[in-house]
């Protein structure tokens, strides 16, 4: 994704946002920008990964805190060792 890319706005949703509405917006706009749907379109590709990126954020309630109170620079800070995609690896407590 390019910049700094707001994971709430890229799936249309508010920062208080229910699960279920990040997850039904997750699932439209991805039916929307899917790669099969939208046959050679770099477009359509850049929107599905980052759609999948948003939400797989989103809908994970530690990846969820640490994006709400960091943000997405915590990411570039780390070196791609971001706490958003190893919050779950036994490695994260060493980062």
């Amino acid at each position: 994704m390019s910049e700094s890319p707001d994971y709430y706005d890229v799936l249309g949703v508010t920062r208080g946002a229910a699960d279920a509405e990040i997850k039904r917006n997750y699932r439209k706009l991805a039916m929307k920008w899917h790669p099969d749907k939208n046959q050679n379109s770099a477009e359509a590709s850049e929107m599905f990964q980052n759609i999948g990126e948003a939400y797989d954020v989103l809908s994970d309630k530690q990846k969820k805190a640490i994006y709400d109170q960091y943000g997405y620079e915590v990411n570039e800070s780390r070196n791609d060792s971001c706490a958003l995609y190893h919050s779950n690896s036994t490695l994260s407590s060493f980062l």
